[in-house]
């Protein structure tokens, strides 16, 4: 489990670098919290964070937006929960992508979006 995780769970190492792919959209929102409060416990200083994140997007329908996983999470909403962490240096988006560009079939599964969005971000950890 995840949220049992820490540095006791590997003899009090720290990660210089993190692939996240979709942790962020795949819990509820309202354990995002305690999500980063495990991130800050495993995080070294320095480190790099790779965070990939999904943004569902309607212009019509509102609940579409609401349901998942993945569960949206936009641009603005990484920027403000990593900066408001003490330990984060810079956040840096790299890419966003509607994905529905590329695979137009996937409107089915996700009925109601306009667009599924994915960001790509590299999060830096203070020395």
């Amino acid at each position: 489990d995840f949220f049992d995780f820490g540095p006791h769970a590997v003899d009090g190492v720290k990660f210089d670098a993190m692939f996240d792919r979709g942790s962020l959209v795949a819990i509820d929102p309202s354990m995002r919290d305690k999500y980063l409060e495990v991130m800050t416990k495993v995080v070294a200083p320095g480190a790099r964070i790779l965070l990939c994140a999904m943004e569902r997007q309607s212009a019509t329908d509102l609940e579409a937006t609401k349901k998942g996983p993945p569960f949206s999470i936009s641009e603005a909403m990484v920027r403000e929960m990593y900066g408001a962490l003490d330990w984060v240096e810079s956040i840096a988006l790299l890419e966003s992508e509607d994905t529905f560009v590329d695979n137009p079939d996937r409107k089915e599964r996700y009925a109601g979006l306009d667009s599924l969005w994915e960001h790509i971000f590299v999060i830096q950890a203070k020395k």
